[in-house]
Formats: structure tokens, C-alpha cells, sequence
């Protein structure tokens, strides 16, 4: 058991960013430029980095809808985007949504996947056993583990 879930927050409308960057561990956002997506990513590590966090524990990842259908250029095409957003530092990953899921994943992840992973972009295995340790987050001392100290003592 994780015992400490990661908090996911939607930060795509700017009330919620200030939540994200003070309780998150990711924050999805939505952005049309890799330099939107930079700023928003800027302001989140920032907005953390005031509410007493490091900002490298907060991963803020793309959020989007892909058709492929209406995608130029297809998996292929993505791929190359994803690939320079992501070697840019404009985001610490994608929370993709294949628009038609029985039509689009299985293309997606052929296609756009594998070219991915080809470049060493994707993974090929997974780090731990939790979404925490595949995200590289450290995992929060327990609210729990002082008391439980103090109260494993021996028997009075």
C-alpha cells in the first residue's frame, strides 16, 4: 500500500493554482505554446517555493485531449511535439486522453509511444511499485509516525 496517495489538483483555471502549488504533487495543466506551458510550470514551481515546498517535488504535467484523426502529421507528428516540450522544460510530462479510445489508443501507443521510446523519451520499465515512485516523488513523512513513536513505548 502507497498509504500516502499522490494529490493530483486541476491548476487549468488560475483559482486552483495556488491550490495546486501548496497541496499538489502534480498539477495538470493546458497550455496552446511550449512557452504558455513554461510559464504556467514557472509560476506553479514558484507559487510551491512561497508556500514553504521544494518546487521540485510538484510535477506539472500537460493535460489534453488527442483525436488523431484530426492530429497533422499523426503519432509521428505528436511524438515530435511531445519530445520538444519535454527536452524544452516546459513540462514534466502529458496526461494525454485519446479522443476515441477504441479507435485512437491502440494508434497512439504504436505509433506515438514507440517513437518515444525509441528516442529514449519513454519508459521501457517502471522505477518502484507506486504512481509516487514512477513519478520520482519523494514519499511525505507519515502525520502519523511522531505519534505512533511516541506511543510504542513500553507498556506503562
Amino acid at each position: 500500500p502507497q498509504g500516502n496517495p499522490v494529490t493530483v489538483v486541476d491548476a487549468t483555471r488560475p483559482a486552483a493554482r495556488d491550490t495546486a502549488a501548496q497541496h499538489a504533487d502534480v498539477a495538470l495543466i493546458r497550455a496552446s505554446s511550449a512557452e504558455e506551458a513554461a510559464a504556467l510550470r514557472a509560476e506553479l514551481r514558484q507559487g510551491a517555493r512561497a508556500h514553504g515546498r521544494d518546487p521540485e517535488q510538484l510535477r506539472v504535467l500537460l493535460s489534453a485531449t488527442v483525436d488523431l484523426d484530426a492530429y497533422e502529421g499523426g503519432p509521428g507528428a505528436l511524438a515530435e511535439l511531445i519530445a520538444g516540450w519535454h527536452g524544452g522544460g516546459a513540462v514534466d510530462g502529458f496526461h494525454l486522453v485519446p479522443a476515441v479510445p477504441e479507435r485512437d489508443l491502440e494508434r497512439f501507443t504504436a505509433g506515438t509511444v514507440a517513437r518515444l521510446r525509441d528516442r529514449g523519451l519513454f519508459r521501457t520499465s517502471y522505477a518502484g511499485t507506486t504512481l509516487r515512485d514512477h513519478l520520482g516523488l519523494v514519499r511525505p513523512v507519515s502525520q502519523y509516525a511522531t505519534e505512533a513513536r511516541a506511543t510504542t513505548g513500553a507498556p506503562a
